[in-house]
């Protein structure tokens, strides 16, 4: 596997003066930007752990909470949020960087293998929203980690607190909120493999005298640069009443190819055995091992196509046409694929709060990120079973001999069409390249504050949009195939202008139907022209938007203040009361190439979505600490919970702990 070898990091203090910061920027030397202690009179602070909206007075809890420390953060030289996240045992590794053949350009979170749909993601306890309109489920691209003050990860229990999008459990990235200074970060590193990878090796070997023997890669190779650098700053108020922070990061990350290392490029099958063998896709042909690179498979058909014509697997083909899906003409599209996609990421955003009485602490936040990433697969083609296509029996690109098989005693019959399943890769045309990029922006507002008696709330508004914008390249047209591959002489009287008669032209451009048409010669070793490519190569475009709106509010009181505790416990009875409104509203785009389904092996149609789900929410906590701090307890508490939801689809649920 690929190993991170090399990291710099340079941190530039916030403590000091412009000028003395720009001499530890020359100098190389480091210095560690500080987050402002509160007041010296300030008491100790109650916290809200994780998976509860009681405050409590540590970072202990009933359910099982997982915290991951800033330092913990840094040590790792983070670059990537999923990299932190994938790290931890609960979380399976989802889609992210090194996703390509159906990437989303976004990196998603899966607790407990139950899927990233179930997995709710937090910042500062609310919702993060989607970032793809077609993979609804946060983006945590958008997290800055110069500014992760912990993350909490709770995996039981969530649903009655958060919702029933947190069935597998909660991811809650706790931000830093009284940071001040200037702090100059960068970091690179990059991946080394030696490329003796032993098993792999065993496994090209063993599909010898069925498969071609690859030339893997030997030697060490270096490559996944990835580097970034990230401004931060914050100040407090005079008063240390406030606190305003900001930050802007650049994320560079250069393209591997699977062809970069033995492990990854080729395509494994198992043997009845059990056994491992590289090989690929089985479903069109490689190019590499027939000089025409095809396959074509025979339909047999009713009236009126008696001359449809049958080559059953494994038996010779009559004329140099390669028999339906034999074995050994397996296509290893892996080396071709990105096995990490190149990606430009600019983050930015603001966090800042200002308690003007103890009852109002106004806060917000506004987080953006424009995040840019192709993802690369191997060509487009015509696959067997998708498409059937036809020609006319008198095609002058045949030879005699393919004319008769497909034709029988028609060939050259130009009022007979044959009918028949291929599969060819466009191996001339190049990759499939699917260039992504998302905008996503996120505006929070709120209040809260103590309000006596041992009564405190919590009220906010947020607003998130994400925007998709997705140009598909390299994909060969169906349509276009379709009119290329259906080719006669070019009549003397009415065929196409400025050619000459006999000369191979497309029916549809002797019709008019299509007078750009190029033919598209798969018969003959080379036939394949430029200007055939760019007829029969499109571009498609898909787009959408996802836009969430939250409000919610909750009153949390300490009954302790009015006598009500256990004996045996110093905390008295905590309980938490709240409500939530959330609205989703959606809406996916495609061209008329995506929705027609008009794309060679893009999957098939799309069509366009636009809706909206709304949710209503009232919940309610209740804390008891029942013994503390006496002999063999050192904690006994019981904690329960419950939420009611109405969705505008799906009706009524409770949810309980």
């Amino acid at each position: 596997m690929t190993t991170p070898t090399m990291r710099t990091r340079l941190l530039a203090s916030s403590m000091i003066s412009g000028a003395a910061l720009a001499a530890v920027s020359a100098t190389g030397a480091s210095a560690q930007a500080v987050e402002a202690a509160p007041p010296a009179t300030t008491s100790v602070q109650e916290l809200v752990v994780t998976g509860s909206r009681i405050p409590q007075k540590n970072l202990t809890s009933v359910s099982p909470v997982t915290t991951v420390n800033n330092q913990t953060v840094k040590l790792q030289g983070t670059t990537n949020v999923e990299d932190l996240i994938n790290n931890l045992p609960q979380a399976f590794a989802d889609f992210g960087q090194f996703e390509s053949n159906g990437a989303s350009g976004t990196a998603t979170i899966d607790l407990r293998g139950l899927g990233d749909i179930r997995t709710l993601v937090l910042v500062d306890g609310r919702r993060l929203q989607p970032g793809d309109p077609s993979e609804a489920v946060p983006d945590i691209n958008m997290i800055p980690p110069a500014l992760i003050d912990r993350v909490e990860v709770l995996t039981g229990g969530a649903s009655a607190v958060y919702g029933s999008d947190a069935v597998a459990g909660v991811v809650n990235f706790i931000m830093k909120h009284n940071y001040e200074g200037l702090q100059l970060d960068s970091e690179f590193s990059i991946g080394e493999h030696e490329n003796n990878n032993q098993q792999v090796r065993r496994d090209n070997a063993a599909g010898a005298g069925v498969f071609p023997i690859l030339n893997l890669p030997s030697g060490a190779k270096w490559a996944g640069a990835r580097w970034t650098a990230t401004v931060t700053g914050g100040a407090n108020t005079p008063d240390d009443k406030g606190n305003v922070e900001f930050y802007m990061s650049y994320t560079h990350i250069d393209a591997v190819l699977e062809s970069a290392y033995d492990w990854s490029t080729c395509g494994t099958l198992s043997t009845s055995s059990g056994g491992q063998y590289c090989a690929g896709s089985s479903n069109d042909a490689p190019g590499r091992l027939d000089p025409k690179g095809l396959i074509v498979g025979g339909v047999t058909m009713a009236a009126p196509n008696p001359h449809s014509y049958t080559i059953l697997p494994g038996a010779a083909g009559a004329g140099g046409l390669l028999p339906l899906r034999s074995a050994g003409d397996d296509y290893n599209f892996a080396p071709l694929n990105y096995i990490q996609r190149p990606d430009i990421r600019w983050n930015a955003g603001e966090f800042s709060h200002y308690e003007i009485a103890p009852w109002l602490d106004i806060y917000s936040s506004f987080m953006f990120l424009d995040d840019h990433t192709p993802a690369q697969v191997a060509p487009s083609g015509s696959f067997v079973g998708d498409r059937l296509f036809t020609l006319p029996c008198n095609d002058p690109l045949l030879t005699s001999a393919e004319a008769n098989t497909l034709c029988g005693a028609d060939a050259g019959n130009a009022n007979v069409q044959a009918t028949f399943d291929l599969g060819k890769r466009n191996v001339e045309g190049g990759n499939r390249i699917s260039d992504i990029e998302h905008m996503d922006m996120r505006y929070l507002i709120g209040a809260k504050g103590d309000i006596g008696q041992g009564w405190s709330y919590d009220v906010s508004a947020q607003y998130g949009r994400t925007v998709l914008r997705d140009i598909e390249e390299g994909y060969l047209l169906y349509s276009k195939e379709l009119n290329g591959l259906n080719v006669e002489p070019n009549p003397a009287v009415g065929g196409v202008a400025g050619v000459a008669a006999g000369t191979p032209v497309c029916v549809a451009a002797v019709s008019g139907a299509d007078t750009s048409c190029v033919p598209y010669n798969l018969w003959t070793p080379g036939g394949v022209t430029p200007a055939a490519l760019q007829y029969l190569t499109g571009t498609a475009e898909e787009g959408g938007s996802v836009d969430q709106q939250v409000v919610t509010g909750n009153i949390t009181g300490d009954l302790g203040q009015y006598g009500l505790k256990s004996p045996m416990a110093s905390d008295g009875i905590g309980i938490s009361l709240g409500s939530e409104y959330t609205r989703t509203f959606l809406e996916t785009d495609f061209d008329a190439t995506v929705q027609s389904g008009d794309l060679a092996g893009a999957g098939g149609k799309s069509l366009p979505t636009r809706g909206s789900q709304a949710s209503k929410s009232v919940f309610g906590e209740i804390r008891i600490p029942l013994i503390q701090n006496v002999a063999f307890f050192k904690d006994l508490t019981f904690e329960g919970g419950a939420r009611w939801s109405d969705y505008t689809h799906g009706g009524t649920n409770w949810t309980y702990k």
